[in-house]
């Protein structure tokens, strides 16, 4: 049989082609054209490709931002998100990560605080890389040993992905750690027996613990208004403090510790301390609070009012008693009324001193202030003057009565904090009054 040229090159042609792609199949397949070595972070089909698989990565596709991989433990070609593998220049380093990644294979994640950050590196001040949904999932890739407290929770960070690709570290006090693998068993939430028998009392401010203690109860203070009131049915806490009140709502509640539970969605944290104290801690504004509240028999509040308001009247009466008109030949006459009124006559020599105008004749007294024990010691209490013209600006005297004598010394406004004197005046000035029916 003769052939033609062109049939002799076109044959040899075909033949170079044939020996060519038969050569790249077979260094393929030899593993000689890989790029690297991978582990799947996340698998698209953990049926074809399971998570944690060390990977061959072939060829990669920057238009697809994919690769072509073929596992190990098989010759099947698979294309695969970039972003799903970890990529290595020897098997050995996707070997060792595939071994430490084995305990989170299953690991997963729901976010339970909506705008929780994942950041760039296991650090508050880190830069946000992104921002999570409530709810949302992540995959668990690794966790840093160390606990870290970061304002009043403790916790750790944990490397996480989301499931579209974004990569980054999380604390991880607002997340729902799972295993996707455990045994799926009736979702009964945590055990709230303690936190509901905690709600069924009323709790006060720890500082009614403070008056009780020092027996200086502040009657505007210590009252039933003030409080932690929990309604569990409506699923409501209010807070009223002296200064501010708050409210919070919530639906759901996660145990974050033995005597620790988290209420959601508005991020107030329930501490039980005791049988008897609680305490909470939210932010707003950024700025954290952390009040603690006791509980207290309401009887006794009843009781321990009933107390101070006897007592106060019981020292306006003995002023009555032994006087009720006082006076000094310096500093002139002091008359004590009913319903604790007074009048103060020539008292020019305090003018402008300590009583700002010759005008301030009458007003009336109050018992609301008290002196640190040192001071206390020495003096039945102390009188706070309140002038008509200026009731919000009291003059303090501390006071003493002792057979029909009268000891008054002067305490500047300044030297009182929270209505307790704690030091006397560097040059006290001390008057000397003598009762008079």
């Amino acid at each position: 049989m003769i052939f033609s040229k062109n049939t002799i090159i076109k044959s040899k042609f075909f033949l170079i082609v044939t020996a060519a792609l038969f050569l790249s199949v077979f260094l393929l397949s030899c593993g000689g054209g890989a790029i690297g070595y991978g582990v799947v972070l996340i698998s698209p089909d953990t049926r074809v490709l399971p998570t944690g698989s060390v990977v061959e990565v072939l060829e990669e596709s920057g238009i697809q931002k994919t690769y072509i991989v073929v596992s190990i433990d098989s010759s099947e070609r698979l294309e695969i998100d970039k972003w799903r593998i970890q990529i290595f220049e020897e098997m050995t380093g996707a070997v060792s990560l595939a071994e430490s990644y084995k305990e989170y294979i299953n690991l997963y994640a729901r976010n339970i605080r909506d705008g929780l950050a994942i950041r760039e590196k296991p650090d508050i001040n880190s830069n946000r890389v992104y921002k999570m949904r409530i709810d949302q999932e992540v995959k668990i890739l690794q966790k840093n040993e160390n606990i870290e407290q970061i304002g009043s929770h403790e916790g750790y960070w944990y490397k996480v992905i989301t499931l579209d690709g974004v990569e980054g570290y999380c604390f991880d006090y607002y997340l729902d750690i799972y295993d996707i693998t455990a045994a799926v068993a009736e979702d009964l939430g945590p055990d709230i027996s303690r936190l509901t028998a905690a709600f069924e009392k009323v709790y006060r401010p720890e500082v009614f613990q403070s008056m009780m203690d020092s027996r200086q109860i502040f009657l505007d203070k210590f009252s039933k208004e003030y409080g932690l009131f929990s309604d569990p049915e409506k699923k409501i806490i209010r807070v009223q403090l002296f200064d501010k009140s708050y409210e919070f709502e919530y639906s759901t509640v996660k145990q974050t510790g033995e005597s620790r539970y988290l209420l959601l969605p508005s991020e107030l944290e329930v501490i039980i301390k005791s049988e008897n104290t609680i305490q909470l801690v939210f932010t707003l504004d950024d700025i954290t609070y952390d009040p603690v509240f006791i509980y207290i028999e309401e009887e006794l509040i009843d009781d321990i009012r009933t107390g101070e308001l006897e007592r106060r009247s019981e020292l306006f009466s003995s002023l009555i008693e032994n006087g009720p008109l006082y006076t000094s030949s310096a500093y002139g006459s002091i008359r004590f009324m009913e319903n604790n009124t007074f009048s103060w006559e020539r008292l020019g020599r305090l003018v402008p001193a300590i009583i700002p105008d010759d005008d301030y004749s009458e007003g009336k007294i109050t018992f609301d202030h008290f002196a640190v024990p040192n001071i206390e010691g020495n003096y039945d209490g102390v009188l706070a003057f309140r002038f008509r013209q200026n009731p919000d600006r009291p003059i303090l005297l501390l006071f003493s009565l002792e057979n029909r004598s009268l000891k008054l010394e002067y305490v500047p406004n300044r030297n009182a904090d929270n209505g307790v004197i704690m030091e006397r005046s560097s040059s006290p000035l001390i008057m000397a009054f003598f009762g008079q029916q």
